[in-house]
């Protein structure tokens, strides 16, 4: 059986998580959220992840610095500071992994709209694969592309009466598809989540942009 505490990212992965949170509350709004996390082990894997070679941050550590955000801003603006968070770990993740995502490559900006949306967000899922270890598989149908996660990361061992719960991921793939697009939006929705009884966090962008 899968658990928490047996599942981790990697240091590199972790720092972009952590640089997305801290741009949108400060590092002493990352720390209050770290001073509230209930498991020490956990405030430990997260504080080390500001050292230069520090660790990786647990499955464990993950939900409960989002449950923290919570705490400390109440449901909905803990659950807006995660999407927001989500959004400003894009461009640290491209920093790190655009070179390796070949996002930069002529061949790649030369590819239909379409197939460059695509192309990207299958990308972006084999980083999240390999840093995460956890399985992202893209698909897609006539109107919508669908990322699916049998083991998510943003929300293991959560459960909630809500649709869905992973507001960090929402917020990176809305991040994604505005930067590939040159600034439009697309909706992102979380149409199943493991934490309200899903068998996967599943998720459907809408092909056709809102604007």
């Amino acid at each position: 059986m899968t658990t928490l505490k047996s599942c981790h990212c990697s240091h590199e992965l972790s720092q972009v998580l952590l640089a997305g949170m801290q741009e949108i509350v400060g590092q002493s709004g990352v720390m209050a959220a770290l001073n509230t996390v209930s498991l020490m082990g956990s405030k430990d894997e997260a504080l080390t992840c500001f050292e230069p070679g520090g660790g990786n941050l647990t499955f464990e550590g993950i939900v409960s610095l989002f449950k923290a955000m919570e705490q400390l801003y109440g449901i909905r603006g803990g659950h807006g500071v995660v999407l927001r968070s989500g959004k400003a770990a894009f461009k640290y993740l491209l920093r790190r992994f655009g070179v390796q995502m070949r996002l930069s490559e002529l061949e790649y900006r030369l590819l239909p709209a379409p197939q460059r949306l695509k192309a990207g967000l299958v990308a972006l899922g084999e980083i999240l694969s390999f840093h995460c270890n956890t399985p992202v598989q893209v698909a897609e149908n006539e109107s919508a592309w669908i990322w699916r996660m049998d083991q998510c990361p943003w929300c293991l061992g959560r459960q909630s009466e809500e649709s869905g719960v992973c507001y960090f991921i929402t917020g990176l793939l809305q991040e994604y598809f505005s930067w590939v697009s040159g600034g439009r939006y697309y909706e992102v929705r979380e149409a199943e989540c493991q934490a309200a009884s899903g068998l996967a966090c599943v998720f459907q962008i809408s092909k056709q942009p809102l604007d």
